[in-house]
């Protein structure tokens, strides 16, 4: 819905601040907790409380098979990552260093 949103209605901007280069199994605890981590109550009702959900990349692990097939985790794959930086304005009103 968001690339179809016209641009003068955008309430929020992301500012791509890094890129890299990481191998998936390499993703950090505070980054599968921002991949969308759900709260234990959540968690709970998706998968039974398996093991595996009590922890954020156990979690991101399990979503990662779940999207991509079974194997997909252990693969190990190369993927890009990207840090952004969240505006809560419209990309219009962005002054030019805040990029």
């Amino acid at each position: 819905a968001g690339m179809h949103l016209p641009r003068r209605l955008s309430r929020t901007t992301l500012v791509v601040t890094d890129v890299r280069v990481e191998q998936l199994q390499e993703i950090s605890e505070a980054d599968a907790i921002a991949e969308g981590w759900p709260p234990a109550e959540e968690r709970e009702k998706d998968g039974g409380g398996e093991i595996r959900n009590a922890y954020p990349i156990g979690w991101y692990a399990a979503l990662w098979d779940r999207i991509n097939g079974v194997g997909a985790w252990a693969a190990n794959p190369w993927v890009p990552a990207y840090t952004l930086r969240a505006h809560r304005c419209n990309i219009d009103e962005m002054e030019p260093s805040h990029g």
